[in-house]
C-alpha cells in the first residue's frame, strides 16, 4: 500500500492472524499510508484494548459499526458481515474470512474453518471501496476519501466484474434478484455453496424451473459441525422436496464450510 487501505470485517479478534494484520495497519500508518476500519460493534467487540490504542496512536480510524443502543434495540441484528480489503483504490480482496485463527490453517480439522477469498484488481475495487465508504459513515467518522483519476482500464480486460451492495435497510431485493436472475440464466449445471442455505418460496420455484429446464444442481453446505445448529435444522427441512426434483446436497464434513458461492454452466460465478 502506498496511499490508502480500507478494510471493514464482522469478525477482529485476539490471536496470531488478529495480530499480523494489527501490526501490519500500523506499519501502514506509520510510513504515510490512509488506513480506514470499519469493524462490526457486536462481531469484532474482542479486539484487545492495547491493539486498538496502538491502532489510533498510529493514526489509524476505526468506525465501530452498529453499536447497541437503548433506543434502536430492533436494530441489534443490523450488522456488517461484509469482508473488503481494497488497497490503493486498484487492488481488492472480499469473500468469507474474517480475522481469526480459525481462519489460519487449510481445513484440516474442525478448528480451523473452510473458506474462500476472491482477489479483484482494476476498477472494480473502487466500488468495493465506495461500499466500504457507505458502512464507514454510518459509523460517524469523517469520511474524507482520497479521490484518483479514473484508473485506466486495458483494452482486453482479463475478465469483468460486478460489485452488488446489500444491507437490511436498502439493497436486499437487489441482491435476492441477483441470485433469482442467476439461476434463471443456468442452462447446463448450477453449483451452490453456502453454510446457511434456507430456502423461501420463491428461491424453490426458480430452482424447479431450472430442473424442468435439465440443469444439473448441485447444493454443498455445511454438516454437523457449524456456527449455527438452528439454521442448519431448518435447512435440512427442505432437503427431500429439493431430492425429489433431482437435486444433489452435499454436507462437507471435515470442518465448518463458511463459502458462499454460485457457480452457473461453469462460466461465471456470484
Amino acid at each position: 500500500a502506498q496511499r490508502r487501505i480500507s478494510f471493514e470485517t464482522y469478525i477482529y479478534s485476539e490471536g496470531t492472524i488478529g495480530r499480523q494484520f494489527t501490526d501490519a495497519f500500523i506499519a501502514a500508518a506509520r510510513r504515510g499510508v490512509q488506513v480506514q476500519l470499519v469493524v462490526d460493534a457486536i462481531g469484532s467487540n474482542k479486539i484487545p484494548k492495547d491493539w486498538r490504542e496502538s491502532l489510533l496512536a498510529a493514526g489509524v480510524k476505526i468506525g465501530d459499526f452498529g453499536k447497541p443502543r437503548w433506543y434502536s434495540l430492533e436494530e441489534l441484528n443490523y450488522r456488517t458481515h461484509r469482508k473488503i480489503l481494497t488497497v490503493d483504490g486498484n487492488v481488492g480482496f472480499t469473500g468469507g474470512v474474517g480475522l481469526d485463527d480459525q481462519w489460519a490453517g487449510n481445513a484440516q480439522d474442525r478448528q480451523h474453518w473452510r473458506d474462500t477469498m476472491v482477489r479483484l484488481e482494476g476498477p472494480v475495487a473502487r466500488l468495493m471501496e465506495g461500499a466500504f465508504h457507505e458502512n464507514f459513515a454510518e459509523t460517524g467518522g469523517p469520511v474524507t476519501p482520497l479521490v484518483d483519476p479514473p484508473a485506466p482500464i486495458p483494452p482486453e480486460p482479463l475478465d469483468s466484474a460486478m460489485v452488488l451492495r446489500s444491507s437490511p435497510t436498502g439493497g436486499g431485493n437487489d441482491l435476492k434478484r441477483l441470485y433469482l436472475l442467476t439461476i434463471a440464466a443456468a442452462r447446463r449445471t448450477l453449483d451452490i455453496s453456502s453454510p446457511y442455505f434456507v430456502t423461501d418460496e420463491s428461491t424453490e420455484w426458480a430452482l424447479a424451473e431450472a430442473r424442468r429446464r435439465g440443469v444439473r444442481i448441485r447444493v454443498l453446505v455445511e454438516g454437523d459441525i457449524t456456527d449455527a445448529m438452528p439454521v442448519k435444522y431448518a435447512s435440512r427441512e427442505a432437503y427431500q422436496r429439493l431430492l425429489d426434483q433431482g437435486m444433489e446436497i452435499y454436507e462437507y464434513q471435515p470442518t465448518m464450510m463458511h463459502t458462499k458461492a454460485v457457480m452457473v454452466d461453469g462460466a461465471f460465478s456470484v
